[in-house]
């Protein structure tokens, strides 16, 4: 029974080792840090504050990426500073403009280090091949972000969990202007 349990436990240990920890990713531009998967390869993209392809096993999954870009708020008609609200309004309107189709498939608000944001899940297909994207999207001081992970249908089920676990993981580095 001892030697059984000892080897679960070296199966359990040597499982975990198969898998890094994540790695800090500090993104100057928007004054935060997230946490993406060892192996994640960095790159750019026009118009993208930060930009990573998701790997496994070393290898790109298919046309799958995570990126965080900003949008300048202006205040609103009624000189309150943009909300949340109409942050989230101007993105989903961006989006059916340029895609085919574009449908919400859920929605919920949570706080990312203690900023109020909105998680979408969104199925949309247009520019590319049919795809699905998680995305937060969350105003702090005059600026509008978004943090999206994206991936075709297929690959999407797969890389869920980690889109959610780099936006989740999302950090300031300095208090809110």
């Amino acid at each position: 029974m001892r030697l059984l349990l000892a080897a679960l436990l070296l199966l359990g240990l040597a499982a975990c080792q198969r898998q890094p920890p994540p790695q800090a990713v500090d993104v100057p531009a928007a004054g935060l840090q997230l946490r993406v998967p060892a192996g994640w390869r960095t790159d750019t993209s026009p118009g993208s504050l930060f930009f990573a392809l998701p790997t496994e096993q070393g290898q790109l999954v298919g046309r799958s990426f995570f990126l965080v870009a900003s949008d300048p708020m202006r205040p609103q008609p009624s000189g309150r500073p943009a909300s949340l609200d109409s942050y989230v309004r101007y993105k989903e309107e961006q989006g059916r403009a340029q895609a085919r189709a574009y449908r919400v498939v859920h929605s919920e608000r949570l706080a990312l280090d203690g900023v109020e944001a909105e998680l979408r899940e969104i199925e949309l297909s247009g520019q590319m091949e049919p795809r699905r994207s998680l995305a937060a999207l969350l105003v702090r001081g005059h600026e509008g972000l978004l943090l999206v992970g994206s991936a075709p249908i297929d690959d999407f089920p797969r890389l869920r969990r980690d889109f959610e676990a780099v936006i989740r993981s999302l950090r300031w580095q300095a208090p809110a202007p």
